[in-house]
């Protein structure tokens, strides 16, 4: 589906039958695994291991603003779905692996971030998950919009003492090495001598009977509105197994696609054997991969350091009958610039919003996210955007010392 994000002013559009198909979609959705309950006034979900399968869609915003200042519509978007990756839950927070923002679950059933204030977000009781925000990458600004679901491991389900240990695996086709964890039923890797742009990894859960596997795909759009399209899709999955005797077998593969190629890549095999039966934990007590790339994601996951806003400013969208009100914020030298991002911002965080068919934060009801039936999420988002967004700025200012912008935008949906 082609996606090109249209934020129109008094375009006269109304998007209230928008609304209601989006939540549509997702009450078709089949539901996901249930998760366990800590019925305590404080904590909803029980602490421990969960899976957390989920798709992404990312945008930068910047790269829109600076196409749109020269009167051209155009976007990137990068679609991202992993399955497998594994999270630490402790007292109803957890750490989002692709951003490394600490994300936290309130007990009125709401997502937010004590350490990025833009998270805004719901999850239901049976592990549907779906948040949007916004965090700074290379100096610009992405939005970040994400449904998924999070699934509870017994420990019992889990690989067992028997395979713990440090695993030294080599690469045949490379030539690299990697060294592999294994604790409380979960494994890790990373190289063994690392070098600039390596992939960082996240744990993956390990089955009683020593089988593990991951999953992942990114696709990357760009458009040119009237002028060019070009999409990118890359399938990576993973699969491996742990001997009784300390031997350890992963087969990878990686299949691309894309406009004028096709890369359908043979199987990459990599062996192994287990060099300690030390136990070293792989979560950190904050949740945290025990890895030095992890740990730098996780601290530097959030927006420019905070400054003094206006008193009309909030992360929170507004919504009442007929309208939604939205702010955005932007660092930049110029100030038209600044404005400009800003206002992007504020109008895609209401696009996030209605395409993940969340509510406003005073509301209550769930989500629906599961994989079975439902559209995708980059599909309900698309929809959103392709239709416009009717709206107007009602605040602006520009601070010249700190180089911050800050809009507060009232979409119409129904006239």
């Amino acid at each position: 589906m082609r996606f090109n994000v249209k934020f129109v002013k008094k375009s006269k559009v109304c998007l209230s039958i928008l609304i209601a198909s989006i939540i549509g979609f997702y009450s078709c959705s089949s539901a996901p695994k249930p998760v366990p309950y800590d019925f305590a006034v404080t904590q909803i979900f029980g602490d421990g291991i969960y899976i957390f399968n989920c798709e992404r869609v990312l945008r930068d915003i910047d790269i829109e603003a600076a196409y749109a200042g020269f009167g051209i519509n155009a976007s990137q978007e990068v679609i991202k779905r992993s399955e497998g990756n594994a999270v630490f839950m402790h007292k109803d927070s957890f750490i989002e692996p692709e951003t490394g923002i600490r994300i936290t679950i309130n007990t009125d059933g709401s997502i937010s971030s004590t350490v990025n204030d833009s998270i805004q977000g719901r999850v239901d009781s049976d592990g549907s998950i779906a948040f949007y925000g916004l965090y700074e990458e290379n100096s610009h600004t992405i939005l970040i919009s994400l449904k998924g679901t999070l699934i509870y491991q017994n420990r019992e389900d889990l690989a067992g003492n028997e395979f713990s240990g440090e695993y030294r695996v080599h690469d045949s086709g490379t030539g690299r090495i990697q060294i592999v964890q294994v604790n409380d039923g979960l494994y890790m890797w990373d190289y063994e001598t690392p070098e600039k742009g390596d992939f960082t990894p996240w744990p993956v859960t390990v089955k009683k009977d020593g089988t593990f596997t991951s999953g992942f795909e990114m696709t990357v759009k760009s458009v040119i509105a009237g002028i060019s399209e070009s999409v990118f899709n890359t399938v990576y999955t993973s699969e491996g197994k742990l001997g009784a005797d300390g031997s350890i077998i992963i087969q990878n593969l990686t299949v691309t696609n894309g406009t004028s190629i096709t890369e359908n890549q043979v199987p990459a095999i990599f062996e192994g054997v287990r060099m300690s039966t030390e136990d070293k934990k792989i979560f950190t007590p904050e949740g945290i991969p025990d890895t030095d790339n992890a740990k730098k994601n996780s601290s530097n996951s959030g927006l420019n350091p905070k400054v003094e806003t206006p008193d009309w400013y909030s992360e929170k969208i507004l919504m009442d009958s007929g309208f939604c009100v939205s702010c955005g914020t932007k660092t930049y030298g110029d100030e038209s610039t600044a404005v400009k991002i800003a206002e992007s911002i504020a109008a895609g965080k209401i696009v996030s919003m209605l395409g993940l068919g969340l509510n406003s934060e005073t509301e209550t009801e769930g989500i629906y996210s599961g994989d079975g039936g439902g559209a995708r999420l980059y599909e309900l988002i698309s929809t959103v955007a392709a239709r416009g967004l009717d709206y107007d700025i009602i605040e602006s200012s520009y601070d010249e010392k700190t180089g911050r912008a800050f809009v507060k935008i009232k979409a119409c949906f129904d006239k």
